[in-house]
């Protein structure tokens, strides 16, 4: 037997299900002759401890790696680029390795956990540029927090629903959750692949704040926090069985990226709940005065004004004050972008 592992679309997408080491006749001979002396089997207390201990690296060097992307530390600063591409693809070569060789989590653990807390801090900047008015914006700091406790919440909460045995993680549990993560990580490649080949014909759903792309987002939070039920049962399994201690950093570090996929979820589908209530403030925003109709000056939105908000797929969303029609807009160099929606918002959203 063996247990299903988490998996993190962003940073370790390719994960295959691990610690077979757990069901096997050698070691439950072994921890049976140990009974005497538990210091190198794995136990609920070393596990809490060591996630308890990544949780802080990664918290640590997530402020740290904001304050110099946004200022500067002690006069050093770091490119935003730099820690979301460092921390990301530095931390998915680490969690490829450690998934298969759980052996060596003791040693990658915390560098693993340092690099996540840089692409946190980057990925966290990136949204608050994007959707929340920018880094300087105390709403943006608002929503971050929020991210967070609302993150350690889920977690509280799926722990709650495996100790009661509401959420136990059976066979079936885990295979609709691996079917689910399968599609997801197939659209992804699709996307990827419609990027280089076919731009515009998959949707990116990831970056949309139309209502098809804020559900997209909280499916893949859903699926995100009952991962975190496989990675209990992976723990408990693992106690029980008597697997060697080192298996206790790799618990903790499975339960750090199915944490940080979380938080990764949550803030963006914050985020992109807080865009559709006042897009305003954003690097992709226009602002237009007033609205144009081909060449001709609309009627009705005559010294209105007008804020034109494009996201990755070019697709435009105008708000304006007191106006509610669908009409085709002229922007830049005779470019038609037809509009579907125009949404009515306070005026101080488009001052």
């Amino acid at each position: 037997m063996f247990v299903q592992r988490s998996g993190n679309p962003t940073l370790n997408a390719f994960q295959a299900p691990r610690y077979e080491d757990l069901g096997s006749t050698q070691f439950s001979t072994a921890a049976q002759s140990r009974t005497d002396s538990k210091s190198g089997l794995m136990t609920l207390q070393g596990t809490v401890v060591k996630t308890g201990l990544l949780l802080t690296m990664c918290a640590v060097t997530a402020l740290l790696v904001w304050k110099m992307m946004t200022s500067s530390l002690f006069g050093l600063t770091i490119s935003p680029i730099l820690a979301l591409a460092g921390g990301g693809i530095g931390g998915f070569v680490i969690a490829l390795i450690v998934t298969f060789k759980p052996k060596l989590a003791g040693v990658l653990a915390t560098p693993y956990a340092a690099l996540e807390g840089a692409f946190i801090a980057g990925f966290s900047l990136f949204v608050a540029e994007r959707w929340l008015g920018g880094a300087d914006n105390p709403a943006a700091h608002t929503t971050i927090f929020q991210a967070v406790v609302l993150t350690f919440g889920i977690a509280a909460a799926m722990l709650i629903a495996f100790g009661t045995g509401i959420l136990k993680g059976g066979k079936v549990f885990t295979g609709v959750l691996m079917s689910a993560f399968g599609g997801l990580m197939l659209y992804t490649f699709a996307l990827l692949l419609g990027r280089f080949l076919f731009p515009g014909v998959v949707p990116n759903l990831y970056a949309s704040t139309s209502p098809l792309g804020i559900g997209f987002t909280g499916i893949c939070l859903v699926l995100a926090s009952l991962f975190l039920v496989l990675d209990f049962r992976m723990i408990d399994e693992g106690i029980k069985r008597g697997a060697p201690k080192h298996m206790e950093w790799y618990g903790a570090f499975s339960l750090l990226v199915t944490l940080v996929w979380i938080y990764i979820e949550v803030l963006r589908l914050l985020a992109k709940l807080q865009s559709r209530d006042c897009p305003a403030g954003g690097p992709t925003c226009l602002l237009l005065e007033p609205l144009r109709l081909g060449e001709h000056e609309h009627p009705r939105a005559a010294g209105l004004a007008v804020l034109v908000v494009f996201d990755e797929e070019q697709l435009a969303v105008v708000v304006v004050h007191a106006l509610e029609v669908a009409v085709p807009l002229i922007v830049g160099q005779g470019r038609e972008v037809e509009l579907e929606l125009l949404l009515v918002v306070p005026a101080c959203s488009v001052a």
